[in-house]
């Protein structure tokens, strides 16, 4: 039976690279006899269900298709409530999950067995990925522990200083936004994600907001500036227009009964236009 391989990888923050494990899930369809014909890479968290790619994968996937992953943390880290969730979902698509690192999942590429051994290994590998992504899952909150340990500790010490705000970054993303790019754009060009943006805005209204006390720092800012511009009718931003449009109506107006308009450049461009109006709502009044 064919089998449509579907490759997952994932990488949780934007630092990180997300095509890191193709190479190893490549060699592993190589050695077991089979390609993969798709890859869904994102930049998200595991310990959430907002993951584009993962549901794109899904939602592209038809009975005994194959998930591919290097490991049960790059599927999940989820909660207990939204693993299962995420589980029910690829139970109803009948899609079944592979990883590298979980040999008994390997079953999945292998000829269909008999009715007794796909039940027993269905069974071995639905209890496996259970234990293994409650195992990512506490592995995810320890890490959160510490860091939070960690930070408080260095907050004590007086030593803690935050993350590093990538400016550079930061900038580009509101000049993006300044010049009127929609949020999907700036994701697409920048390569970042949604929260990134929205950290960006937040940080440059804060910039705006504080007083600056480092010249260095105030002279290397990057300030987009909007400028609205009003524009007289006839001046040389809109005579072109104007002028092949107030012609228009002068040719028009003068083929209807009534007072003659002389083709003068000077003429009123609004003016034109209402004496052309009046002279074909008499026309048409009259009619």
């Amino acid at each position: 039976m064919t089998h449509f391989i579907r490759a997952y990888l994932r990488a949780s923050t934007n630092e990180q690279d997300a095509q890191r494990a193709r190479g190893s899930l490549d060699r592993f369809a190589h050695e077991h006899g089979v390609v993969i014909c798709n890859y869904y890479a994102e930049n998200e968290s595991g310990a959430h269900l907002k993951r584009p790619e993962l549901f794109r994968l899904l939602a592209d996937s038809r009975p005994s298709d194959i998930l591919l992953v290097e490991d049960i943390d790059r599927l999940s880290r989820l909660a207990s409530t939204e693993w299962e969730n995420l589980k029910g979902i690829i139970r109803k698509r009948e899609v079944r999950v592979v990883a590298v690192n979980v040999p008994t999942t390997w079953q999945h590429l292998s000829p269909i067995q008999n009715e007794f051994d796909a039940r027993m290994f269905g069974a071995i590998n639905d209890m496996l990925l259970d234990m293994l992504a409650a195992i990512a899952r506490r592995d995810y909150e320890q890490r959160r522990e510490r860091q939070k340990q960690g930070i408080e500790k260095a907050k004590t010490a007086g030593k803690y200083r935050g993350r590093m705000v990538d400016l550079e970054r930061y900038n580009a993303i509101n000049r993006l936004l300044a010049s009127g790019s929609s949020w999907n754009v700036v994701q697409k060009t920048i390569k970042c994600s949604r929260s990134t943006i929205s950290s960006a805005i937040k940080y440059s209204s804060l910039a705006i907001s504080a007083p600056c006390t480092d010249p260095e720092a105030e002279s290397k800012k990057s300030v987009a500036i909007i400028i609205w511009v009003h524009v007289e009718n006839g001046s040389k931003f809109t005579r072109g227009k104007k002028s092949s449009t107030r012609e228009n109506y002068m040719d028009a107006s003068n083929k209807l009964p009534g007072p003659k308009i002389e083709r003068d450049r000077n003429s009123d461009y609004d003016s034109v236009c209402r004496q052309y109006r009046s002279k074909r709502t008499n026309r048409r009044n009259s009619g």
